[in-house]
């Protein structure tokens, strides 16, 4: 009957739609392996250049754990956006790491030695919105990865746009890069500083409202929510509220310091 092929049909999109995304899972860990050994080896051989042990453990633990809880989730519960959010934003770290330790080496322990170094020290000081962008969406989708209803939505959509504007702007930046790759020359063409201030200063001010939204959105779900769903909302509401304050922090070091150090 109709209805008995129309049913087979969608079975056989759905095993499809299943196996487009196991595969798509398991490349996106593969490659991130694959960036994560090519960092430890040029950071092997960058001597005094290297990142240094702290931080590379630090780099490690972030990336690894990320990356590996997403791709458990992406693999085990592949409708759910928490997984897909925290295998991309894993990836996303693996690639900020190859580029720091390709940078090091490149530019520090041996110059001139690998091509085209001024795009990995474009990517690593110019692409640092994304560090903010997975770890809100989490904030505004978890558990269930369907975003909350009323007031959270508009507020959601304004971060996303902030982020967008922030991660297309952010590269054509009439600054210099940070030390020590001052002498480096960005790749792509600048723009005018007063346009880029203003891009940038407008985008900062949603994506801290959007990330503020993220955290109380937490808060009220927490209210509400029952059974399992609030321990979930609990595990997470410590985690929320650290999101904005760490852009804070970050923003006040560089006010002051002229560069992002330490925090």
């Amino acid at each position: 009957s109709t209805a008995t092929v129309a049913r087979r049909r969608a079975c056989g999109d759905n095993q499809r739609v299943h196996r487009v995304r196991l595969i798509v899972a398991w490349a996106t860990m593969g490659l991130a392996l694959v960036a994560f050994c090519a960092s430890s080896y040029l950071e092997a051989d960058s001597g005094a250049y290297s990142s240094g042990l702290l931080e590379n453990a630090a780099f490690t633990a972030a990336w690894l754990s990320t990356t590996g809880v997403g791709f458990l989730l992406a693999i085990k519960q592949e409708r759910n956006a928490i997984g897909w959010i925290l295998l991309a934003s894993g990836f996303y770290l693996t690639l900020l790491g190859f580029s720091t330790s390709y940078e090091n080496y490149g530019v520090l322990a041996h110059p001139d030695s690998l091509p085209a170094t001024e795009w990995a020290v474009l990517f690593g000081a110019q692409t640092w919105p994304v560090l903010f962008v997975g770890i809100t969406a989490v904030a505004y989708l978890f558990p269930t990865g369907a975003l909350p209803a009323g007031r959270w939505r508009p507020i959601a959509s304004v971060a996303a746009v902030s982020f967008i504007v922030l991660t297309l702007v952010t590269p054509f930046t009439p600054e210099a890069f940070p030390d020590p790759f001052v002498a480096v020359e960005n790749p792509l063409p600048t723009l005018d500083y007063g346009l880029y201030a203003l891009l940038i200063n407008l985008g900062m001010v949603g994506a801290l409202a959007g990330m503020i939204g993220a955290a109380l959105s937490v808060r009220s779900r927490l209210k509400v929510a029952g059974g399992k769903e609030r321990l979930q909302l609990r595990l997470l509401a410590y985690s929320a509220s650290i999101i904005p304050a760490a852009m804070v922090v970050c923003l006040t070091e560089i006010a002051i310091s002229g560069d992002d150090g330490p925090a």
